[in-house]
């Protein structure tokens, strides 16, 4: 497999195991959210620390992953950042569009 296919490889199967895992999302990504929803409301939305916060998920992600599913998975920082700015920018486009994750259809 060349880099770059590994590369998207590890990125959409990181993402999936963090978005689906119960544990991480109501440990980790329910606080997130609604730690970047909180901070965008007041005005106060610093997109560099949101990163940082969403990076720090996903590395607790990707060692859940090689603990549980698969040791030899290469998950480097590239990787991470990306699944990382990916998950800051799915949230980001649903505050956008108005769907809040305080409301009742999120839950």
């Amino acid at each position: 497999m060349s880099n770059r296919k590994e590369h998207d490889w590890v990125v959409g199967e990181l993402e999936l195991y963090i978005t689906n895992d119960y544990d991480i999302y109501k440990e980790f990504l329910e606080p997130a959210y609604k730690a970047c929803e909180k901070s965008s409301d007041k005005g106060t939305f610093n997109y560099s620390l949101a990163l940082r916060l969403f990076k720090s998920i996903v590395n607790y992600g990707s060692n859940k992953y090689k603990r549980e599913l698969d040791k030899s998975i290469k998950a480097t920082m590239k990787a991470q950042t990306q699944v990382a700015l990916n998950l800051l920018n799915d949230w980001e486009r649903e505050y956008k569009l108005g769907n809040r994750y305080s409301s009742s259809n999120w839950k």
